[in-house]
């Protein structure tokens, strides 16, 4: 389904009545286009992860011990951070996230507000997975519209939108898996993404209720690349 530009503009710049809403101002536009330009480093780490030299440290650090692991660690950071950063890891597998600029991914909405650009938060999970194979996989977990940063710079002047990010990022993966279950009432399509990141991360209704990151370790047997 394709949104009329004029609808997705309109999306952007139409204020609601009932609120009063200012319009979001050439200022806060020009703060969130310069934003999303320092963005552009990360658009190489997809082909870095599918790189045979990613992999090779990938698989370091998923059957090697000790010290071995460790500068397979290290290894892996010193591809990936910075863009990105190292979230979390446990005995099998490690996280990094990275913010993506890019077009929109809801595909299946008539709503012209999710036809807009946005900002993703992208993760990768790299280790052993359960079947004892070295592996990687990928999720994203935030979607920002354009619009919804614009206001965030509208209402916070001078704030941080890195900051801001990271801060949602990391209170959305402590979060309860079966309070987010409850929140994730419509499947939908989504598209513009490469794979493995064409999907959000998304928990079987069946699982325990531990934080939210749990998933994505288990992702590494579901999703693997």
């Amino acid at each position: 389904m394709s949104v009329p530009s004029t609808e997705v503009r309109r999306a952007w710049e139409q204020h609601d009545p009932s609120r009063r809403h200012p319009r979001i101002g050439p200022e806060q536009r020009g703060l969130l286009r310069a934003f999303k330009n320092s963005l552009a480093p990360a658009a190489r780490l997809v082909d870095v992860i599918r790189s045979d030299t990613y992999r090779r440290a990938r698989d370091d650090y998923a059957f090697k011990k000790g010290i071995g692991r460790s500068r397979a660690l290290a290894r892996l950071n010193h591809q990936l951070v910075p863009p990105a950063i190292l979230m979390a890891k446990n005995e099998d597998a490690a996280i990094w996230s990275w913010l993506k600029a890019g077009g929109p991914v809801i595909a299946d909405s008539e709503d012209p507000g999710h036809a807009q650009d946005c900002v993703l938060v992208y993760v990768a999970i790299s280790g052993r997975s359960n079947d004892g194979q070295a592996a990687t996989a990928g999720a994203w977990t935030l979607e920002m519209p354009d619009h919804a940063l614009g206001r965030l710079l509208q209402y916070r002047r001078g704030i941080n939108l890195t900051d801001a990010i990271w801060e949602a990022h990391r209170a959305l993966m402590g979060a309860s898996i079966q309070d987010f279950i409850k929140s994730y009432t419509r499947v939908r399509t989504f598209l513009s993404e490469p794979e493995p990141w064409r999907r959000p991360i998304a928990p079987a209704t069946g699982a325990d209720d531990a934080p939210l990151v749990q998933t994505l370790f288990e992702r590494l047997d579901d999703d693997a690349i």
